[in-house]
C-alpha cells in the first residue's frame, strides 16, 4: 500500500518550507470525498493543519511588509538613478569637443562597459558591481576626474551605494528578528501539523486498502522528492565552497552569475 514518505523539513530555507506547504494545502482539495454516511476519518488532522498553516501564512506575508523592504526599496531606486545619470554624463563627455577631456570620458566609459548594468540585478549582485565599479573609478587620478566634474558622479554614486548597503543590511536583520519570533513558532506549528495529517493519511490509506488515496500520496510524495532534491544540491554546492568571510570583494567583471 502506498504511502506518504517521512520527511524532515527542519532544514528547508522559510520560503521552500512555505512554498510546499501551500501545494500540499492545494492538493488537498483534490482527495477524494467522504461518501455519504461514512466518518471523515481525516477531518480533524486536516482542520487543523489548514489552521495552521493558515496562521503560518499570515505571518510568512507580513514579513514583506516591514518598514525596512520599504527603505530598502527607496535606497534601491536612488542608487539605480546615481548610477544611470553618472553613466549618462560620461557618454555625453565621450562626445566633448576637447580631446583631453574626451580621452579621459573614453577611458572612464570603457570601465562602466566592463560591468553588467547593476539595475537589471537583484539587490546583492547589485550591490557587489557597485563596488567593483567604484573601486575601479576612484583608483583614477582626482585631477583628471575634476576636469569633468566627474569627482562629484563619484561620490554621488558612493553615497548612494553605501545606502543601498545599510538598508539591505537592515532588512536582513529585520527579517531574521521576525524568523526568529513569530515566523519560527507559526512555522513549527504548521511542519507538525503536516506531520501529524501525513500520518493519518498513511494510516487511513492503509486501513480502507482501496487506492483511493494514491493520487494524493504520489503527489505528495514527488514535493518531497523535489525538496530533497534541492537539499542536496544545495549541500554539494555548499561544499565545494572555500571558507571565507562574506564582505564584498572585486570579482572578475566577465564572470556571469544567476540572478538572484
Amino acid at each position: 500500500m502506498k504511502q506518504i514518505e517521512n520527511f524532515y523539513m527542519g532544514s528547508l530555507r522559510n520560503n521552500e518550507d512555505y512554498g510546499f506547504h501551500t501545494l500540499v494545502i492545494k492538493a488537498i482539495n483534490n482527495l477524494p470525498p467522504v461518501e455519504e454516511g461514512q466518518t471523515d476519518a481525516l477531518k480533524a488532522t486536516r482542520e487543523n493543519y489548514i489552521a495552521q498553516f493558515t496562521t503560518f501564512d499570515r505571518a510568512y506575508q507580513q514579513t514583506k511588509k516591514l518598514d525596512e523592504v520599504e527603505t530598502l526599496e527607496a535606497a534601491d531606486a536612488e542608487v539605480d538613478e546615481a548610477y544611470s545619470a553618472s553613466r549618462i554624463f560620461i557618454n555625453v563627455m565621450r562626445r566633448h569637443p576637447d580631446e583631453a577631456k574626451r580621452t579621459f570620458a573614453e577611458e572612464v566609459g570603457r570601465i562602466y562597459d566592463k560591468y553588467e548594468i547593476p539595475v537589471k540585478l537583484g539587490y546583492t549582485e547589485e550591490l557587489a558591481v557597485l563596488r567593483n565599479l567604484l573601486q575601479e573609478l576612484e583608483s583614477y587620478l582626482e585631477d583628471f576626474m575634476r576636469s569633468i566634474h566627474f569627482d562629484e558622479w563619484v561620490t554621488y554614486l558612493s553615497e548612494k551605494t553605501d545606502a543601498l548597503e545599510a538598508a539591505l543590511k537592515k532588512r536582513a536583520e529585520a527579517e531574521g528578528r521576525k524568523s526568529k519570533g513569530i515566523i519560527k513558532t507559526t512555522r513549527e506549528a504548521a511542519d507538525e501539523a503536516y506531520r501529524q495529517f501525513a500520518a493519518r493519511v498513511n494510516v487511513v490509506a492503509d486501513y480502507e486498502g482501496n487506492g483511493k488515496y494514491d493520487e494524493f500520496i504520489d503527489y505528495v510524495n514527488a514535493l518531497i522528492k523535489q525538496q530533497k532534491a534541492n537539499l542536496k544540491a544545495r549541500a554539494t554546492k555548499s561544499s565545494n565552497k572555500k571558507d571565507g568571510d562574506l564582505t564584498f570583494k572585486p570579482v572578475d567583471p566577465t564572470e556571469t552569475e544567476p540572478k538572484e
